[in-house]
C-alpha cells in the first residue's frame, strides 16, 4: 500500500485521538546511555487509549503504552528497514530504552512526550538542533519538573562548541555567601551569582550529557562529559548547585599537593568560580582560551565570574 494512502487510513482509526508533541533521540551505539551524537525527530503523537501513532521524516511508527504507561513499545517503519523500539518511564513523560532494526543495527532511545503544548523542545540543544540558526539569548523549553510539564524560560548559548548550552549557574569570585537560588537564569549579567533550583537542575541533567563552564568569553571554555563526572571519587556532579564543589576527582580528596581536579573549592570562598586540572587522569573532553591546554596540560584558573551550561 502506498504510504499515503497507509498514513490515512491510520489516521482516521485515530480521528478522534489526543494529539501530543514528542522528541525522538536515538543513537547508534548499543551502551545503555544516549551518546552526544544522537539524531533528534519531533512530530506529533496521536492517541487513543494505549495505542499511538506518529509520523516524523519518512518514517511511520505505530506502537503501545503498556502497564500503566510504565512500558511504550513500537515499531517505526521505512521503506523495507523495520526497527523496533522498548522503553521504560524514567519519569512522567520520559521514556528510555533501545531499538533494534531488521538490518541488524541497534542503539538507545529516549522518547520525550511535551504534553499539549507544542513547545519546541526540552533544551537548548533541542532548539539548535530544530533551528540552526537560533541566536544566543532566552528561549522557552518544556521540562518534566518533579513529573509535571513545565514551560521554563532559560538562557542558551547558541555560539561556544555548535551552542545548544542551557545556563544553569553563575557564580563570582567570593560569592559563596551571597549565592542565590532563582526559578528561572535568564540573564548572566545581571544574574551574576545564581543557580537553578534543583528539581529544574534535575530535569535539565537528565536530558543533558555535557557540562561547559565560561568566564563570559566565548573564547574561554571547558567542556567535561558526564560519563566522566560519573566516576569522580571525591565528588561526582552535585544533584543541587547549591553546593562546593560541583565535581572534584583527586587521590586522597585532600585538596593539597598537585593531583587534583575540581571547580569550586569548598574550604576558600576565593575559589568558588576556580577549576583546577591537576588530576592528568581527569581531563575536560575539550577546552580553550585561558582553560586551553598548557604543555603540561595542567591548568588553574580562576575569573571574577563564571557561567555554568549544560547540553
Amino acid at each position: 500500500m502506498n504510504k499515503y494512502y497507509l498514513m490515512l487510513a491510520m489516521a482516521s482509526t485515530f480521528s478522534y485521538a489526543t494529539p501530543q508533541y514528542i522528541d525522538l533521540k536515538e543513537d547508534t551505539l548499543l551502551d545503555g546511555q544516549l551518546d552526544t551524537s544522537y539524531t533528534l525527530s519531533s512530530s506529533e503523537l496521536l492517541r487513543m487509549q494505549s495505542d499511538f501513532i506518529f509520523k516524523s521524516d519518512n518514517e511511520v511508527s505505530k506502537g503501545q503504552y503498556q502497564h500503566n504507561d510504565n512500558v511504550i513499545e513500537f515499531t517505526s517503519t521505512s521503506g523495507d528497514t523495520k526497527k523496533h523500539y522498548l522503553g521504560k518511564r524514567v519519569v512522567d513523560g520520559l521514556y528510555q530504552g533501545t531499538w533494534y532494526s531488521n538490518t541488524l543495527e541497534s542503539g538507545d532511545f529516549e522518547l520525550a512526550v511535551q504534553s499539549n503544548t507544542g513547545i519546541q523542545g526540552q533544551s537548548c540543544d533541542d532548539v539548535k538542533i530544530k533551528d540552526p540558526s537560533s541566536q544566543s539569548g532566552i528561549q522557552t523549553i518544556e521540562l518534566s519538573v518533579d513529573g509535571t510539564p513545565t514551560a521554563t524560560n532559560v538562557y542558551c548559548n547558541m555560539d561556544i562548541d555548535q551552542g545548544g548550552w542551557t545556563l544553569v549557574n553563575t557564580r563570582e569570585k567570593n560569592g559563596r555567601e551571597s549565592h542565590a537560588r532563582t526559578l528561572e537564569l535568564t540573564d548572566p549579567i545581571v544574574q551574576k551569582n545564581h543557580y537553578l533550583a534543583a528539581a529544574t537542575w534535575q530535569a535539565l541533567k537528565t536530558n543533558a550529557t555535557q557540562i561547559m563552564i565560561t568566564d563570559g568569553n566565548n573564547d574561554n571554555y571547558v567542556v567535561f562529559d558526564f560519563s566522566q563526572l560519573d566516576t569522580a571519587n571525591c565528588q561526582v556532579l552535585v544533584d543541587d548547585l547549591v553546593n562546593t564543589p560541583v565535581f572534584h576527582s583527586e587521590p586522597g580528596c585532600t585538596y593539597k599537593g598537585s593531583d587534583y581536579t575540581y571547580l569550586s573549592n569548598p574550604s576558600n570562598g576565593t575559589y568558588f568560580t576556580t577549576v583546577s586540572i591537576y588530576n592528568l587522569d581527569f581531563k575536560p573532553s575539550s577546552r580553550n582560551g585561558n582553560y586551553g591546554t598548557l604543555s603540561s596540560g595542567k591548568m588553574f584558573y580562576s575569573p571574577l565570574n563564571i557561567q555554568i551550561y549544560v547540553r
